[in-house]
């Protein structure tokens, strides 16, 4: 299963803290075998994850940001 693994301690939620640097997107998990990870790791960049967490970090970020600007544009229409 693709899941995002969180790799670096952050501070706050995403919510607080909607551009910060997020972890990678990996099939590998945190208590695979170190070759196992590896051969992960290798295969993933080969096929390309760095460009997929690019882009998906943009959709987060736009996702944030509108949803962000409807609760303002809501909370001032009352």
């Amino acid at each position: 299963m693709f899941r995002k693994s969180l790799n670096q301690q952050t501070t706050g939620s995403d919510q607080s803290e909607p551009l910060q640097k997020r972890g990678k997107l990996t099939y590998a998990e945190e208590d695979d075998p170190l070759i196992k990870r590896l051969i992960i790791e290798i295969i993933e960049r080969a096929t390309g994850r760095k460009k997929l967490e690019r882009v998906y970090n943009e959709i987060y970020d736009l996702d944030y940001l509108r949803a962000a600007t409807e609760k303002l544009e809501n909370s001032s229409a009352n």
